[in-house]
This record gives structure tokens, C-alpha cells and sequence, in this order.
């Protein structure tokens, strides 16, 4: 349309390009319109003309658009950003969760590995509930006389009662077992 208008303004003022025609047009006029465009017939081919008024606000309305085009372009790439940095994120979070799950397994194994050492080690080490003693000996008598004895014990954990016999004697020693430990032994 601006092409058109160009022309006919080209043509009106004598400016036309050398060439563009061999003669000169016929422009007749056709009639005006309630909008104020003119209806014009060039050489038999209708045209309308449009007043400055409708050329200038339909040049801002472009202007406007090709604005809101730009903004929306604007708001597309900032779109475009984010959801390029919350896709960065969720895989960021599931590497996370990758890391954290493999490290709970590892976790989860070391704890079933030592509590089945624990378990092994109380088996092996620990203090049975009964334990049965015994043992011979001899005693000097006042005469001396050396007179046989036998030794007899039982244990409950660490409290132990023994009883000894001879020819001559009888009687019980009650006692508690408890280790002794040196820090030179360990």
C-alpha cells in the first residue's frame, strides 16, 4: 500500500521513474467513502487512497504491535531461561537423590555388617549363664598327715559358690568372678 501511495505521489508530482510508463495514466476519480478514503480507478485498476490520519494511526497500530511482539519475544527468552535453569536444577536434585540413595544402601550394609559382628562377638565372648568347676587337692593335717580333697563349683554368670570335701572336712566358699585387667596385658 506504502508502494502504491509512493507512485501515486511520484506520478502526481512528475517524478516518475524513467520507463515505469510509456504514457500517462489515467486517473479517475471513483468517489469518497464515510471513512474519508478516496476510491480512485488508474488505468482501469481500482485503488484507494487513504487520508494522512488513517496512515499515521495505522502506522502507530503497527508500531504498537511490532512492540508487543518485541515484549512478548522478551518475555518468551526469559521464559526460555528459566525453564533452562529449573531443567539445570531437577537434574542437579536428582543427582542428589542418586547420591543420597546410594549412600543410604552403603549405610544400610555397614550397619547389617557390624551388628552381625556384634552379634558374632557376643556368641563367641560372651559370659555363658552356667558354669561347672572342679578340681583336686590335699590338705596338710595337724599330724601331718596329708589328707585328699575334692573341689566342687558352680557359677551363675560371675557369682560362683564352691564346696570342698575331704576325710576330715566339709564346708562351702562363696565368691564373685570379676576380671582384672592391666594396661600392660592389652
Amino acid at each position: 500500500m506504502a508502494r502504491l501511495t509512493l507512485r501515486m505521489l511520484l506520478l502526481l508530482m512528475g517524478f516518475a521513474p524513467i520507463g515505469a510508463y510509456a504514457q500517462a495514466p489515467t486517473i479517475e476519480f471513483v468517489r469518497q467513502t464515510a471513512g474519508g478514503n478516496v476510491e480512485l480507478r488508474i488505468d482501469g485498476t481500482p485503488h484507494t487512497a487513504l487520508p494522512d490520519s488513517s496512515v499515521e494511526a495505522l502506522s502507530q497500530r503497527i508500531a504498537r504491535l511490532q512492540q508487543t511482539v518485541q515484549e512478548q519475544a522478551q518475555k518468551l527468552a526469559l521464559k526460555d531461561t528459566m525453564m533452562a535453569a529449573l531443567d539445570s536444577t531437577v537434574q542437579a536434585y536428582e543427582r542428589t537423590f542418586r547420591l543420597q540413595e546410594g549412600l543410604v544402601q552403603r549405610a544400610m550394609t555397614l550397619y547389617e555388617g557390624y551388628r552381625d559382628l556384634s552379634d558374632l562377638y557376643a556368641e563367641q565372648y560372651s559370659e555363658p549363664l552356667f558354669n561347672v568347676s572342679g578340681g583336686l587337692g590335699a590338705m596338710r593335717a595337724e599330724d601331718d598327715d596329708i589328707i585328699p580333697g575334692v573341689l566342687v563349683g558352680l557359677s551363675i554368670r560371675r557369682l560362683s559358690v564352691w564346696g570342698f570335701v575331704n576325710q576330715r572336712q566339709t564346708g562351702f566358699i562363696l565368691g564373685l568372678n570379676q576380671p582384672i585387667q592391666f594396661g600392660i596385658f592389652r
